[in-house]
Order: C-alpha cells, then structure tokens, then sequence
C-alpha cells in the first residue's frame, strides 16, 4: 500500500512539472513582397515585443509567393506589392478580404554619385557609363512593371538591350549596387542604409504601387495572424513605413 501511495504521488508530480513547463510561442510565417524587407525587419519585432508572437517573414517576388501560397505552401499571412494577386486569393477562396496596407514608389538608383548634376530620371540614363540597367522583370514584380508601363516607345527601344532582367525589385537593388550602372527599385530601397550611400530620382510619371495584404485562410494561427494584420494598420507600423518613403 505504501508503495501504491508513493507510485500515485510521483505520477502527481510529474504531471504538475510537465503542467508547469512554458508553452512554446506561437510562430507566423508570413509571405512578404521584397521591395517590404527594410520595414518588416522593423516591424515584425515591434509585434512580437508587443504580442509574444514570433514572426518569421520569407521575402520574394510577388509573383513567386503568389505561386507557392496557391500550391499550398504554408504561409499565414501574404504582403504583396500589388493588389491583383491577393483579390485573387481572395476570389479563388483562398485569403480573407485584402486590404491596401502601404503605396510605394518607383526609383531610379545608382551608387555612382560623381555623375553630375542631373535632375531627371531619363537625363541618368543617357550619361556616359549608364550601359547595365536593372530592372525586377515585369511579369513578377510589380515594381518592374510600374516602371515598364510609363517608358515611351522610343525610350523602351533604347533602354531594352541595356536591361538586366531580377527575379524581384530586391535583387534588380543588389543588381544596381554591383552588377548594373544603375537599376530600377523602390524608394524603400533608396531609403535604406545601403541604399543612402547612393543617389535617387522618384520616376513620378509611375502611379503609386499600391500593396494588399491578406490572411490565408489555411493558416493554424487564424487569431495571431488577425492580431499582426491589424498591427500593420498601427500607429507603430505607420511610423516605420512613413521613414521608408511610403504612404
């Protein structure tokens, strides 16, 4: 009997040490536009300070996230650089109703700044040593694509053969940092610390981008991932974005 009772309390103890260990925090992945890097490396830690809730973004194209979450990749929320893509999650029963979260701008960058005293963005491009050009390729970025949609027939056909096509407007800013004489980017990019050591001209003719989030209607984390959607929309989130050119 003595030994039942001490068999009974050991079976109590180890419950109440395992009731006692802490809960593993809940985690987000979320699927973020690349032109978004800068901001969501400020503001994912402001929410998880805020919440407990650890947020694990995975940057790309808009195109390419777009592909992966539609193929069932497990992302619990999605901030593209456009609206198209997801209203078609949303349509196709896949995402929650978006919402525009952020507008950005298209920029023509270069790290030469000893190139006189241009004004315009078109004047950069007809300067002597302005032979690589990069540019995140159209049918993926929604940057590209703003970019391509204002160029003038005659402009287009020059520009064209001198075009170093990037996977996203991430890689079209690494491109005009080292491989390219200047690129076509996102003032967020231009606003960066690597990007300050350089110079910018916003192509104004460019609507602004206007960029949606949504949740994904598969996600295990529906409440959390609610929680760090409406924190995009916080006071918090808007003074990052407002420090890198958005509106």
């Amino acid at each position: 009997m003595k030994r039942f009772f001490k068999n009974i309390l050991a079976a109590c103890l180890a419950v109440l040490v395992c009731g006692a260990a802490p809960v593993r925090a809940e985690k987000l992945i979320v699927a973020v536009a690349a032109n978004f890097t800068a901001p969501m490396k400020l503001i994912a830690p402001l929410f998880t300070a805020k919440s407990g809730i650890e947020v694990l973004p995975s940057y790309g194209g808009t195109g390419m996230l777009y592909a992966l979450i539609h193929n069932g990749a497990p992302f619990d929320l999605f901030l593209a650089a456009d609206q198209r893509r997801p209203e078609l999650l949303y349509k196709g029963g896949l995402a929650e109703k978006p919402r525009v979260y952020a507008r950005g701008q298209a920029v023509l960058w270069t790290g030469k700044k000893d190139i006189g005293s241009a004004s315009r963005w078109q004047d950069v491009l007809n300067l002597p040593g302005m032979n690589r050009i990069a540019i995140a390729t159209p049918e993926l970025a929604p940057y590209g694509a703003a970019v391509m949609g204002i160029l003038r027939p005659s402009l287009k056909t020059r520009l064209l053969p001198r075009l170093i096509y990037a996977q996203n407007v991430a890689q079209a800013f690494q491109y005009a940092q080292k491989a390219a004489d200047c690129g076509f980017t996102a003032l967020s990019f231009a606003l960066s610390r690597p990007g300050l050591k350089g110079r910018f001209w916003p192509i104004t003719e460019a609507p602004l981008v206007k960029q949606s989030a949504c949740i994904i209607k598969s996600s295990r984390h529906r409440q959390a991932a609610g929680r760090f959607f409406a924190f995009l929309f916080s006071k918090e989130s808007r003074a990052v974005l407002k420090k890198f050119g958005y509106q």
